[in-house]
């Protein structure tokens, strides 16, 4: 069945036949990042994991605080700080300072991204261990300019150096909503690796805030998600949501 995953997601992202709008209304997704802003996100996830042939849920929760430090030649320069995690294994509090060097305070990472959102490169060591391909998936922006009701497709090309294959993404303005006291796009996302005996794949929506283009919320559903390598692939719910007023 996991062979066919990709297959499946792919014949849900053919463009469905739909009636000519009157007047399609284009919006302009764009990112506006500005040297000195900070946004502050709360970050949820919960894992569905087959230990030795019981079921069991494990829940991970942490503060994202992303400060864009400065823009240069069209770079992005964003100090990303992961803390006040927690760890909840088959309904046990796990102490935090498991996830990491004992005693040790969370630090932060630079990312570096291009104005149209696209990950460039990390720099420093700290932040949560992950994996090239869960990178790929968090890392998904849509078009800067779409058509409400349209769908946008975005082939990416495997990297055996990292360990990916070749996937492909589906985005689709839906409506403007308001979420987390900000008015923001709905883009219903679909994303699938077309390769793999486990391929990730992922379903959901991301809100992009109107104006600044800056992201509000992500909500996903995983399948085969492996946020690091020393892990099995399992099923997941991963949630990101701004914080108001942070």
């Amino acid at each position: 069945m996991s062979a066919l995953l990709p297959t499946l997601l792919f014949a849900a992202m053919m463009p469905m036949q739909t009636a000519p709008a009157a007047a399609p209304q284009t919006v302009d997704l764009t990112w506006r990042p500005k040297a000195g802003t900070t946004q502050v996100y709360r970050l949820g996830t919960v894992m569905q994991m087959d230990m030795q042939g019981q079921q069991m849920d494990i829940t991970f929760g942490a503060r994202v605080t992303r400060k864009v430090t400065k823009i240069v030649n069209g770079e992005v320069f964003i100090e990303s700080l992961t803390d006040e995690m927690k760890l909840n294994f088959g309904g046990q509090e796990m102490d935090p300072a498991a996830m990491g060097p004992a005693g040790e305070a969370p630090r932060p990472v630079v990312q570096v991204r291009k104005l149209d959102g696209s990950f460039v490169r990390q720099e420093g060591e700290g932040g949560m261990p992950s994996n090239p391909r869960v990178e790929r998936f968090n890392n998904l922006r849509p078009p800067v300019s779409a058509v409400v009701g349209k769908e946008y497709f975005v082939d990416m090309p495997g990297d055996k150096a990292k360990n990916l294959v070749p996937a492909r993404a589906k985005f689709t303005v839906a409506k403007l909503e308001t979420v987390a006291g900000a008015r923001a796009w709905r883009i219903d996302v679909v994303f699938a690796e077309m390769e793999g005996t486990a391929p990730l794949s992922a379903m959901g929506a991301m809100w992009i805030e109107e104006g600044t283009g800056e992201l509000v919320k992500m909500s996903m559903d995983l399948s085969n998600v492996q946020w690091v390598e020393m892990m099995p692939p399992s099923n997941a719910r991963f949630t990101l949501e701004r914080i108001p007023g942070k």
